[in-house]
C-alpha cells in the first residue's frame, strides 16, 4: 500500500484541443492502478487507500 501511495506516478501528456487525437497516460501513471482495481488484481478498498493517501 505504501509503494501504491508513494509512488511517482507519470502526468497524462496534454492534448492539443484544435487535434482529434486523443492521447493514452502510457506506462508508469495512475491509469495503470485503475485497471488494476478493473481487472481485480487490487479491491476497491486497497484502491480507495492508495488514492486517500496521495
Amino acid at each position: 500500500m505504501d509503494e501504491l501511495a508513494r509512488w511517482p506516478y507519470a502526468t497524462m501528456p496534454e492534448s492539443d484541443p484544435w487535434d482529434d487525437i486523443v492521447l493514452s497516460p502510457g506506462s508508469g501513471s495512475w491509469h495503470e492502478v485503475e485497471d488494476a482495481l478493473g481487472v481485480g488484481l487490487i479491491d476497491a478498498e486497497a484502491y480507495d487507500e492508495a488514492l486517500n493517501r496521495r
